[in-house]
């Protein structure tokens, strides 16, 4: 995920807090997520998502293995 062939979102509020730390393709499946929290809040409360949200994420990261 450190390969810099992907990066962060443009123009979007958390852009310049990720590339800080994470200009790469971490950092852009962390701006997606973000964008797609932005978007998910806002059909929310423009009432589109009827019900109450019980969403879960989970981000795991690695650098060469994953272990449980």
């Amino acid at each position: 995920m450190t390969l810099t062939d992907r990066k962060p979102l443009p123009d979007t509020p958390a852009t310049v807090r990720i590339a800080r730390y994470a200009d790469n393709r971490f950092g852009a499946v962390l701006s997606s997520v973000y964008g797609f929290w932005l978007a998910r809040d806002a059909a929310t409360r423009a009432g589109a998502v009827a019900g109450v949200r019980r969403d879960a994420y989970t981000v795991i990261s690695f650098d060469h293995t994953a272990s449980v």
